[in-house]
Formats: C-alpha cells, structure tokens, sequence
C-alpha cells in the first residue's frame, strides 16, 4: 500500500493537508494582529498626549474589532486546524501502511466537515460511506 502510492490522489491530498495548515496560520495571525493593533490603537485613542491623531487611531481601532467580529478569524482557524490534523493522522497512518486511499479520503471528506463547521454552513459533499464501496 505505502510503496506505491496511487501519484496524482496522493498528491491532491498531500497539497490539500499543507494548504490546510497555511489557511489556519493566516486565520490565526488575523486574529492575533487585528487583535493587538486593535487594542494598541484603542489605548492610544484614549491617551491624553494623542489629540489630533486620536480620530484615526479609534477608526483603526474599530476596523480591527470589526475583522474580528465579521470574520470570527479564531473559529476559522480551529476548522482548518482540525481539518489539518484529522488528515494528518491518516495521512501517517497511510504513508505506513496502515490503511488504504479510501479511508484517506474519508479523511479528507472529514476535515472539509470540520471547515465547513467552522465557517458555520452544512457541508457541501455528500457524506461518503467509502467502505460500502469497496
């Protein structure tokens, strides 16, 4: 089974499992740097010293929390996260030999379930019961 990988579907997966991992890195670091621009440009809103500058530091205070607040960035992140490990384990389990392209699928289709959780929609594939297929 893991000395002959079947290229073009092992591939596909391998590139969807790092795509998964570079979409939770960039979901996180959305909500850290929103966050903390948020905060800083908050405060310095609020300072005594700042007078003129005070207007833009509270508009890109409230554009910050909005990005938050309108994209859940966290959220979005615990999906792809998820997603990433779930696929993750099968795929290890794949590359040893220890189960075969169908339930790697299945994995696949697992963590799209957990994105699409995430993102607050009902997946939009088929649950697959690839062992009845076999």
């Amino acid at each position: 089974m893991a000395s002959s990988f079947p290229d073009k579907g092992f591939a596909d997966i391998a590139e969807r499992h790092q795509a998964w991992f570079k979409y939770f890195q960039r979901w996180r670091a959305t909500y850290w740097i929103c966050g903390i621009v948020g905060v800083i440009a908050s405060v310095s809103a609020a300072a005594k010293q700042v007078t003129s500058a005070a207007p833009y530091f509270a508009i890109l205070s409230s554009i910050c929390f909005a990005v938050i607040g309108f994209t859940n960035p966290q959220r979005r992140a615990n999906g792809y996260v998820g997603a990433w490990r779930i696929l993750g384990t099968a795929r290890l389990k794949y590359e040893n030999g220890l189960c075969d392209l169908a339930a790697l699928i299945a994995a696949v289709d697992q963590g799209e379930a957990a994105i699409a959780q995430a993102d607050g929609v009902a997946p939009t594939l088929p649950h697959l019961d690839h062992a009845s297929h076999q």
